[in-house]
This record gives C-alpha cells, structure tokens and sequence, in this order.
C-alpha cells in the first residue's frame, strides 16, 4: 500500500476589481455607517469573508476558473473530477485539491478615492447603471451596487496534488502556464466586463513531497518526505486585440460620494481610483457596446431586436448575434473586456458650470446652479478576448464585430455622463490584433487596424 502528496503555495494577484459574493446584500449604511448618498440607503452586494473578517477568493470559485483553462477534458477530470451521470454513476473526486486564497492584507493600498473604500474592510463600494438597450444611456435611477475587493490586492492559494513528485511536474507544472498569462484569468462576478481578472505572480514554486509505503507483511510504515523546486512555465499568449478610445473633451463617470456643496450650488465629481487617474467602467463600455451591436444587427443584417431578459436554454433557445457576442442569463457572451488601461495622463480637473432643469416642464430653476467637475484630453487602451477554446466564435461572430468596431471607428462612441451636454465623446483612435489571433479587419495582413 502507499499514499503520495505534494503540497505547494500559490501567490495570485488581482488585475483588476474582483467581486465574488456571498449570496447575501446588506444596505450601504450597514457597510459604511458614515456613508452620505443622494440616492437613498440602496442594498448592497456583498462579499464572500473568511472567519477572519476578511475577502477571500473561495475553492469552488477558483477551481471552476481554472477548470476552464484545460482544454484536455480528460485531463480536466483526472485534476478536478467528473461529475456522476444522471443516475449517479461515473462521478470522481479530483487529484488536484485547492483551498481558498487568503488574502494578504499587506498587499492593500493605502489609500484609494475609489467610492466608500474602507482599509479596514478591504472594500469599496461601487453603483453601476444599466444602460438602456434602444438609447444606449444609463437607464435613470436603474442603479446596483456591488462591494469590491480593489485590484492589486494579493491572496494565498495553498494547493495539494495527490500524487507523487514526478506526476506533480508533468500532470499540474503544465497547467501553471495557463494561470501566469499576463493578462490574468476570469473568476468571479462580471468577468466579461473586465472584473475579476487574477494571474499567478510567481517565477517558481516549492513542493513539499510525501510518500507513504507499508509492507503488506509487516505492516510498518515508511514515510519519506523530500523538497523540490520547479520553474514555472512561460505564460502562454491568447488570442486578444486591443482598441484605442480618446476623448479630447471632458469625460466623466459620476462619483456618488464625492459630491459636495448646497442645494443650490453642488458639485457633480468624476470617479477616479486616484487623483490624476479617472475610471472608466467595463459595464459602462460593455453596456454600450451592446446597443451599437443590437442596432447594427437590426439595420445592417435584418436581425431582430435585442432582448436582454431572454433565458438561454440549452437546444431550445435560438441566440440572436449580438446575444452570442454580449450574451443572456444562462449564456456568457463571446466578448469579453480583458482590462482597461489609462493610455495617457489628463489634464487637471476643470469645473463646467450648469443650470438644473425642472423634469416636468424642463425650464430652468431659478439659482439652481451645479458644476461639473472633470478631467479632459483622456484616452483608454481597452483589451478584448472573443471566445476561447470551449467556445469558437463563428464566422457571424466575426462580421458583426467587425461592422461593429468599423462603425466605432467612423462615428466614436458615448461614454460616461452628461452625453448630451458634450461629455464623454470619445473616438476609436486605433486597433491592435495579437499576432497569434486572426485580424478581424483585413487590411493587406496586417495585424494593426
């Protein structure tokens, strides 16, 4: 008889804003008792914690991750097992067990001017509006809130493969590849917008191995213990393209906490993580992404409008392109928002004076003054995946991306608030293809748009 063991740690670090919920919300003034909003007291998504207080990354969450990165199904369930079939037969535990990462709170910023960012938490606070799917505008007072662990936040992974040695480096070793691309892998919430993105920051690891042998005649145990370790493999590059968005204009996205001033002169203030570096949020660009794409299916290829509230179920529901693109309850799109990257550095914060308009009549209030406070000149490198190896985008998937990033190209795109007023005007200044990915837009073989 004989048990083999390897255990190992992992350190992971978050690419972007990661939130994985624990199913439950809270009221905003429950999270953050100090906490002073315009929008009344509105619920919460909240985190999943540890029984020290603190987010963590659970190991169903970071297994089904990295699950979809094995493209050997049968790989697949000798790492993470196979589920039984329906009359509960065929099920297997996997050999690859991972526990969940635990944060390591020294990696926290010190401080962020991200909404309701509380150190002590290792949370913020975020609102995010829907955006309209025949305007393509934030839907007015359509708001949900999220808690998020911020990007660059480091957590644990404490793993075990079940195993000997030798195994360990030609069974698991390979599969850290996957986890070290530069652009990270998805988990948790609204990946396909750009969230949760985490990636493996380590050049080696250190296995521990055990190996158990008891004579069947004797009985006695033998237990051998030794150390080891390996390289990591190079990340393997994926399939990505890259887009150019500029604003010479102001742009904003409204910052709900930073408000400040009187009823009859307040500021309206532009979201940033940090003084010189406005955000742009991926379900804002996602959102109006989504319905350039339904109106072009609908003119350019006599498609039919986009219903968001469909459910997909699988052999019985007929996804309309730009569902297949963005996706539906029950179906994750085939586009996916990789990271968003502040391409140059805006000029200061400049205020732009208003006048309220009464909502019944629209004529001015008398003395209602507002300024809006934002930076100018601001440009975005935004980072695209379409498909992967589970599911390969088709040949309508291309055109319809491909019309969708030419009509980008020739009339911009409208981000953020105060569109009507000017702001957040944006134009696609260029496009870059990986040089392993087809080029959705052919110009002579080149790989840059």
């Amino acid at each position: 008889m004989y048990l083999d063991r390897c255990d190992f740690s992992l350190r992971l670090v978050l690419l972007s804003d990661l939130h994985i919920g624990d199913g439950d919300t809270a009221l905003l003034s429950e999270l953050r008792p100090r906490a002073r909003t315009d929008k009344g007291d509105p619920s919460v998504a909240t985190v999943a914690r540890d029984g020290t207080g603190l987010p963590y990354i659970p190991s169903t969450s970071l297994k089904g991750a990295v699950r979809n990165l094995v493209e050997d199904e049968a790989l697949a369930q000798l790492l993470f097992g196979a589920s039984p079939d329906r009359n509960g037969e065929g099920g297997s535990g996997g050999r690859l067990i991972l526990w969940q990462a635990r944060m390591d709170r020294r990696s926290l910023p010190e401080s962020l001017d991200l909404p309701h960012w509380d150190g002590a938490k290792a949370t913020f606070i975020n609102a995010h509006a829907r955006i309209d799917r025949d305007s393509g505008a934030a839907e007015r007072g359509r708001l949900f809130s999220r808690e998020y662990v911020p990007r660059g936040t480091a957590f644990q992974l404490d793993a075990c493969w079940l195993g000997a040695l030798e195994e360990f480096e030609t069974r698991v070793l390979p599969l850290f590849a996957e986890i070290r691309s530069p652009r990270g892998f998805a988990v948790g919430a609204n990946s396909g917008a750009g969230y949760g993105r985490a990636r493996l920051d380590d050049e080696q690891v250190t296995v521990a191995g055990k190996s158990l042998r008891i004579d069947p005649g004797t009985r006695i145990p033998e237990v051998k213990e030794v150390q080891e370790t390996f390289p990591l493999p190079l990340p393997v590059p994926r399939e990505h393209f890259e887009v150019q968005i500029h604003c010479e204009g102001p742009f904003l996205i409204a910052d709900p906490v930073r408000a400040q001033g009187t009823s009859v002169e307040s500021d309206i203030l532009a979201l940033r993580r940090s003084p010189t570096m406005p955000e742009l949020l991926g379900t804002s660009l996602t959102g109006y992404l989504r319905f350039r794409s339904g109106w072009l299916e609908q003119v350019r290829f006599g498609g039919p409008a986009d219903d968001p509230d469909v459910k997909y179920v699988a052999g019985r529901t007929l996804l309309t392109r730009t569902q297949r693109l963005f996706g539906i309850v029950g179906w994750a799109g085939l586009l996916r928002i990789v990271d968003i990257e502040l391409a140059t550095v805006p000029g200061p914060e400049r205020a732009y004076p208003g006048i309220q308009l009464d909502d019944f009549t629209q004529a001015a209030i008398f003395g209602a003054l507002f300024h809006v406070r934002a930076p100018a000149d601001v440009g975005f490198n935004v980072i695209l995946e379409l498909g992967d190896f589970r599911r390969r985008p088709t040949g309508e998937d291309r055109q319809l991306l491909e019309a969708l990033l030419a009509d980008l190209a020739t009339y911009g795109l409208k981000l953020g608030h105060s569109e009507g007023a000017g702001f957040g005007w944006f134009k696609l200044s260029g496009q870059t293809f990986s040089p392993h990915s087809p080029a959705f837009i052919k110009r002579g073989g080149s790989a840059h748009g």
